[in-house]
């Protein structure tokens, strides 16, 4: 039953996040420069409630395929923390002050969002997501979640086993 509300949830999220993309490309922010903070929310918000919706649906289907299994929900804490880390990599970014194109690129170890700030045509503010390098941040950071937990266990299991043994 709760699988079941969690995927609707998840459904509803993502189709809310698909709308508020579609809507806020429709606004005109060209004629406002420098751009508003809103902005700045309206390009992330549907990234951020498709992140929860797909989180909500994939937990819901764990649910609803295998109650007991403890497995999944691991893989779930991981991907999470991966999107998390990806979201942190922001902080990474590297100017390119060229003189027809300046532009900031952000995300670590690939680079994801690229803030332009001046063209030829003269000074904009746009930023731009390059959905397929921030699925691959998202893998990268999720499997270097993986290892260091799993490293991090066995390191553990191996202490633990030499403690008992003396």
């Amino acid at each position: 039953m709760k699988g079941g509300v969690e995927v609707s949830a998840g459904v509803v999220i993502i189709v809310v996040g698909v709308v508020v993309q579609l809507w806020s490309r429709q606004l005109a922010w060209i004629a406002v420069y420098p751009p508003p903070l809103g902005k700045q929310i309206l390009d992330v918000l549907p990234y951020v409630l498709w992140v929860l919706g797909a989180a909500l649906v994939a937990d819901g289907i764990r649910r609803l395929l295998a109650p007991k299994t403890s497995i999944s929900l691991m893989l779930i804490r991981y991907l999470v923390l991966g999107v998390v880390i990806t979201l942190c990599s922001l902080i990474y970014s590297e100017e390119l002050p060229w003189p027809d194109f300046y532009h900031i690129n952000y995300g670590f170890p690939f680079t994801w969002l690229t803030r332009t700030l001046n063209t030829i045509a003269g000074p904009v503010d746009y930023f731009q997501v390059n959905h397929a390098m921030l699925a691959a941040n998202i893998i990268f950071w999720s499997t270097v979640t993986l290892a260091v937990s799993q490293a991090w266990g066995r390191i553990k299991a191996k202490k633990l086993t030499k403690s008992l043994s003396k």
